[in-house]
């Protein structure tokens, strides 16, 4: 089985909003391959929740991605977590 995906870190992102001047706070999380690949890596799997709402909502992914991208706009004075996991077949 392989190891864990590696050095899991958050970017901030700015955008404009599709209407208007507004500009929208994103998040950018990325992750590394597992150190050791003994194993095939069928998806990963991204969870991510917030401090308002606490709803866990989990994204799954191709086997290739090292990225996930929440481009909506986030809210102010909240924190929000993402974690990172992979299946295996």
């Amino acid at each position: 089985m392989p190891s864990k995906p590696l050095t899991p870190r958050v970017f901030v992102t700015q955008s404009k909003a599709s209407l208007g001047s507004e500009t929208c706070t994103g998040a950018l999380f990325r992750w590394a391959s597992p150190e050791v690949s003994n194993g095939v890596i069928d998806q990963y799997v991204v969870k991510f929740w917030d401090t308002s709402s606490n709803q866990l909502i989990k994204k799954a992914l191709a086997h290739t991605a090292r990225h996930f991208s929440l481009d909506n706009c986030l809210a102010q004075n909240v924190t929000y977590s993402f974690q990172v996991s992979f299946t295996s077949p």
